[in-house]
């Protein structure tokens, strides 16, 4: 088969043209494609049904758990806003790539149905075994913990391509989090709402989804940064094996510190004290630090990314791909979110240029750092070779480059 532009030999699985940087449309080759998608099917099928039977499991819960309607809904409602908040929150933190809406939902969604689903069972478990006060401050860190990082495993073996830093890590741990909090606050809020009302759900509603409603976000995102990490190492150092599991440990201790400190203020400070305050203590001394831990590594990850970029594209300014300028903007944060946010006024399509005028000088510049390091390679990065994405840079470029003026010598008259 070939481009539809340039009539370039192109291969099945490939989506953009090696020579002119074209996206190659999905239609060109229905033989191929229909070859593919009796493989990929019952996969579909499967996830479907699964999904179905899961969302069934966990409305019959959330109705077995609050049996008033009204309740139920006033509670899902409520709990909803804070989440898309805190969920808006850590998809900006990669402001970069960003990341796909079928990853984002599919962690958002095992937070929300699968690890809150088995979380309840297993928590419920341990509650007879350990009695309720280990349950709480042990066993459910360590549950809840595994159960969210068996996620981050998943979309890491599914989707590898996607998948590939400590930024990449943290928004997914992160989303799986809030998944998990929007499920655990429907509870919280709806048996608040059962005991005393509207006020009740009111009052519950501020500490929990408001306050500290990005608590399991950052117990998560401190596995997903640790397995972002060893993702970034491409196959490289016995480290990628160590610092998962280090995340993962950290995430269960920061976990098990929350729970325990709960119950401990609880114990010291007596039911007399008012719950806001004992709450707000609880987030001083442990959410804090973590926030400001995942933010130092969030900017550390991207100052990383923008060093590579200006290094790896200094070479491509002298080779005419790119512009000083261009190369410039490149590795400056603020000024691209300027470029786009121009671009943006232009249009949706010159906006699209903006961003895959980005994404491809990005791939080129950490393409040639994986080689220069003996790394391996990712999936589009081993199917795009340098010129192809030279080649995307070009044809972005077009697209952004401002409308010519009319010449008026071909006017008539």
């Amino acid at each position: 088969m070939h481009c539809p532009r340039c009539d370039a030999p192109v291969r099945v699985g490939d989506h953009i043209c090696a020579r002119c940087g074209v996206a190659l449309p999905a239609s060109l080759t229905p033989a191929e494609a229909s070859c593919h998608s009796p493989s990929r099917a019952p996969v579909t099928i499967g996830l479907g049904v699964l999904t179905i039977v899961l969302l069934a499991c966990n409305a019959l819960a959330l109705a077995a758990s609050v049996p008033d309607p009204v309740g139920l809904l006033l509670s899902l409602g409520a709990a909803c806003v804070p989440a898309a908040f805190y969920s808006a929150l850590v998809l900006s933190v990669d402001r970069y790539e960003r990341e796909p809406w079928s990853m984002v939902l599919g962690a958002f969604g095992w937070g929300a149905l699968v690890a809150t689903l088995f979380a309840g069972i297993f928590n419920s478990i341990n509650a007879v075994l350990l009695g309720e006060l280990f349950a709480v401050t042990l066993g459910a860190p360590l549950i809840e913990e595994t159960l969210k990082g068996i996620a981050l495993l998943g979309l890491l073996v599914m989707f590898r391509a996607e998948f590939d830093n400590v930024l990449d890590g943290l928004v997914y741990g992160a989303l799986i989090g809030m998944g998990f909090e929007l499920t655990e606050d429907v509870l919280y809020l709806g048996g608040a709402y059962l005991e005393r009302g509207l006020a009740g759900l009111g009052e519950e509603w501020l500490l929990r989804p408001v306050l500290t409603g990005a608590a399991h976000a950052l117990f998560t995102g401190t596995t997903g940064a640790a397995v972002g990490w060893a993702q970034g190492r491409h196959g490289v150092g016995v480290l990628r094996f160590v610092v998962p599991v280090a995340g993962w440990a950290l995430a269960v201790l920061q976990h098990a510190l929350w729970n325990t400190g709960a119950v401990l203020l609880a114990i010291s400070l007596g039911e007399g004290f008012p719950a806001p305050a004992r709450l707000g203590l609880q987030a001083l001394a442990l959410l804090v630090p973590a926030t400001l831990l995942l933010y130092a590594v969030s900017r550390a990850a991207r100052a990383r990314e923008s060093r590579i970029i200006r290094e790896q594209l200094g070479g491509e300014v002298t080779g005419g791909v790119l512009t000083a300028q261009e190369h410039a903007l490149l590795s400056n944060t603020a000024a691209r979110r300027r470029a786009l946010a121009d671009a943006g006024q232009r249009g949706p399509a010159v906006r699209r240029a903006q961003r895959q005028f980005f994404q491809a000088a990005a791939e080129l510049a950490f393409r040639k750092h994986h080689l220069a390091h003996g790394e391996k390679l990712k999936g589009g990065q081993t199917r795009t070779p340098e010129d192809g994405y030279r080649a995307q840079i070009a044809a972005a470029r077009e697209t952004l480059a401002p409308p010519r003026p009319a010449d008026p010598s071909r006017d008539g008259g």
